[in-house]
């Protein structure tokens, strides 16, 4: 009986571990795509002079054929959530960052990645 708890116990805490393993990837893949997205974004700005008004348009061929995306729909992040294109927090004009709304969905949390934190957010890990 008492190796059936020890066991029940050693199994619990391996479980948390790895669940937090899972969210902790799920972050640093987050950080990682918004960087590279906002690439993309900054991109489109330097070559149209404009920003993009959403993501279909980096998504679709230009009059030139080109595809800033090789995607077939928005890009979402790890937990399901489409990552949104949002004016900058300056709010220079002609400037987007991309964010995503982190594990808890909901915008202006704590949790929120954007391309203006997300690599100080990766240098704190």
């Amino acid at each position: 009986m008492v190796v059936i708890v020890i066991l029940g116990l050693l199994a619990t805490f391996v479980t948390s571990a790895l669940l937090s393993q899972g969210e902790s990837a799920k972050l640093d893949t987050t950080k990682m795509q918004v960087i590279e997205l906002q690439k993309i974004v900054d991109y489109y700005i330097i070559k149209n002079s404009r920003a993009p008004e959403d993501w279909n348009i980096l998504i679709e061929k230009d009059s030139t054929g080109y595809k800033y995306m090789e995607a077939t729909e928005p890009p979402s992040d790890p937990w399901g959530n489409e990552y949104r294109l949002q004016p900058d927090r300056d709010g220079r004009r002609n400037r987007l960052m991309v964010m995503s709304f982190g594990p808890d969905g909901q915008e202006g949390t704590d949790d929120d990645i954007t391309s203006e934190n997300a690599k100080n957010k990766a240098e704190r890990r």
